[in-house]
């Protein structure tokens, strides 16, 4: 402005006379030779004139005009600050008096514009430590960082756009709609009516560059700061930003998901870890949780993403080192035994790994569910309790909730009955029995309390298969429209054949979905699901001694007189298994070799013999090679009866489909031979 000291007041009026025109003089001082972004040196820019903010077009960066200068945190308009210095710097009397009235104007003018900065100073944030950790609080960084806030029943809402974060006052965790988005240092803070949340929550999640000052105040370096560099989104999001033009903030998600592609590749690069896996838990990482100090309250409410956001900070277990070791020959004399998970995945992770493609997620779409999570869209609260540490549930409160009929029987059994099919549960086992045959066994017998009966909550959740939801330990059933018994029961080879070759036969329709797989090249014969048919074979026509190890195990031998083949695998995958198989397990799977498999039971070995036989396909074959059965109509799972047949992939590749039909038919025949001959007999 010195520059300035010869201009008359009629010409500094003509130059200086909006707003727009100080901002532009004042754009030419700092960027001389044009704008160039202070992150990544971007030339091009979108201009906000009305909080004097100008963006990089390719980071996002948002650079104020006026941050680093005399003008700096005021809301006073340039024109006035202009007009300030232009009578300071040109006012050239000496007369005493007329000097210290001109200068008790401009103080007076001044001192009104450094109130109006002072009532400015947003990013100075008082900061407290509470239990060690840093808090600063929340109402006046989301107004300094352009998101709203609101406080719901003590729990914190933030609000950018479409997106909505919310943490419970008494948890550490921040949701978006209901998914687990980070885990915070501690819970939100109340001093003084005031909400307080940890200082990394924005450091860095939010990636906003805070820094303390001498008198412990928060000054914000940046600005801009976007939920979109910070969540994840589902699936179906991403698809629907994809195929709709008119998506509310398209071109933010798009932003925010996209990874740049290598040699202008026109297919489009998904960033992996921004999608949210809503995968419900296996048996597996339920296990984990358990041992980790987690209850079935918390449990129920977590999907994989959940899962693997607070297995993040768990270290590595020996397998993981082992493998890791193997991956990368760099770590093969490093001690990696302090590796916490997260820091295994990001070095694990490449290239080709840390994408999706459009199809890919199309396909995951299609098979994650979509929980959720409005307290509206819940149908009821179910009657809980805790008997010796096992979560329980009201057996009515179950019927009702499925539309299935619930009784006491003269025995004294619990009856859960749909159509034809009957369920029961006595209450001096933890047996879930189809007439004789037992087909699950549940962690605890069901009890009587206060004349209602209970049943252990796992029943529900991982029998049943039905999510749950917890709030404020209350437990809620997310959807239970397509829930039924035929879903979760084995049926009888009489049944299923009867079925398939009788369309009178009663539930028909019913049973054919409950017991048919998927099937390859329009095939027309039903491909029948063996884990859905009971065993019935007779314990007593095995050459190996089943009944002794039931007697090992505590088994009367009125109990064991009634055991089939399928009652025995049933109870068998509650047991450990013993050290002898433990050592041919790891032979089997290298990958366990170093992973503690002492208190594996064979149901854990089951489960994970189940999970490499399903990942083996994906394993066994090129994605050119994939491309070509998906093609043909041929499913990756039934590529192994070609593989018997011509052994090597490029061979099947090279049959007809007549061919390769005419294999894949034979061994959907030959399962339902099987089950015709012991139709009669019920042996299988």
């Amino acid at each position: 402005m010195a520059q300035q000291k010869d201009m008359s007041l009629f010409e500094f009026q003509q130059r200086f006379n909006s707003e727009d025109a100080c901002q532009e003089h004042l754009f030419n001082m700092r960027w001389s030779e044009g704008f160039k972004c202070p992150r990544c040196g971007c030339n091009e820019y979108y201009h906000f004139s009305t909080r004097r903010l100008y963006q990089c077009q390719s980071c996002s960066y948002q650079a104020s005009l006026t941050a680093g200068t005399i003008f700096h945190k005021t809301r006073t308009a340039l024109h006035k600050w202009f007009w300030a210095i232009f009578l300071v710097a040109n006012d050239k009397r000496n007369e005493v008096f007329i000097m210290k009235k001109k200068l008790c104007v401009i103080l007076l003018l001044i001192l009104a514009i450094c109130v109006g900065c002072q009532s400015n100073t947003s990013n100075k944030r008082p900061v407290k430590k509470i239990d060690g950790v840093t808090m600063v609080p929340v109402k006046e960084m989301s107004n300094l960082l352009s998101f709203a806030y609101k406080k719901v029943n003590g729990n914190i809402l933030l609000k950018q756009d479409n997106i909505v974060l919310k943490i419970n006052h008494d948890s550490n965790l921040v949701y978006k709609d209901g998914y687990i988005m980070d885990i915070l240092e501690r819970s939100p803070a109340d001093v003084g009516g005031k909400a307080y949340l940890p200082m990394s929550f924005f450091t860095n999640y939010l990636q906003a560059n805070i820094k303390i000052d001498e008198n412990k105040d928060v000054n914000l370096l940046n600005s801009g700061i976007s939920f979109y560099s910070a969540v994840k989104f589902l699936p179906k999001e991403i698809l629907n930003m994809t195929n709709n033009e008119n998506y509310p903030f398209k071109n933010k998600m798009k932003k925010a998901i996209t990874l740049t592609s290598s040699m202008n590749t026109k297919e489009t690069k998904i960033n992996a870890k921004k999608i949210i896996d809503t995968r419900p838990l296996d048996y597996h990482a339920k296990a984990d949780l358990k041992e980790h100090g987690y209850n079935m309250i918390e449990i129920i409410n977590f999907a994989y993403a959940d899962y693997k956001l607070i297995r993040s900070e768990w270290k590595v277990t020996n397998s993981q080192i082992r493998q890791a070791k193997e991956l990368f020959p760099e770590l093969k004399n490093k001690d990696i035994r302090n590796w916490t998970n997260e820091k295994y995945e990001n070095y694990h992770v490449s290239a080709d790994k840390s994408y999706f493609t459009i199809d890919q997620i199309k396909s995951l779409a299609l098979n994650y569910h979509d929980r959720k999570h409005d307290d509206g869209n819940y149908k009821k609260k179910l009657n809980t309790r805790s008997v010796n540490g096992v979560l329980m549930v009201s057996a009515k409160d179950i019927s009702n909730l499925l539309k299935i009929n619930f009784n006491i029987d003269e025995q004294g059994g619990i009856v859960f009955k749909e159509d034809n099919i009957m369920l029961k549960l006595n209450f001096d086992t933890p047996y879930v029995c189809r007439g004789t045959y037992i087909l699950d066994v549940l962690e605890a017998k069901p009890t009587i309390r206060n004349d209602i009966v209970f049943i252990p909550l796992e029943f529900l959740t991982d029998y049943l298969n039905i999510s749950l939801k917890s709030d404020n330990n209350q437990i809620y059933i997310v959807s239970i429209d397509d829930s039924s018994l035929y879903d979760v029961v084995k049926f009888l080879p009489k049944e299923v054949v009867n079925a398939i070759d009788n369309k009178s036969y009663p539930y028909r329709d019913k049973v054919i979905k409950a017991i048919g797989l998927p099937r390859s090249m329009n095939i027309e014969i039903p491909k029948i699901n063996m884990k859905r048919i009971i065993t019935t074979t007779p314990l007593s026509e095995f050459k190996y001694d089943f009944k002794q190890s039931l007697r090992q195990h505590g088994y009367s031998e009125k109990q064991i007189t009634n055991f089939t083949y399928g009652d025995y695998k049933v109870i068998e995958k509650t047991w450990k298994i013993p050290k002898k198989m433990i050592k041919s397990t790891k032979l089997l799977y290298p990958e366990l070799k170093r992973k503690d498999l002492s208190n594996w039971t064979y149901g854990d070995l089951e489960n994970y013999s189940t999970f490499k036989d399903t990942i083996t396909p994906n394993n066994r074959f090129t994605e050119e090679q994939k491309k070509q059965f998906k093609e043909r109509g041929i499913l990756l799972e039934d590529t192994i009866y070609l593989i018997k047949a011509f052994h090597q992939p490029d061979t099947i590749l090279a049959q007809s489909n007549e061919v390769l039909k005419k294999i894949i038919t034979g061994y959907y025949k030959f399962s339902i031979n099987m089950l015709r001959t012991s139709k009669n007999d019920g042996n299988l």
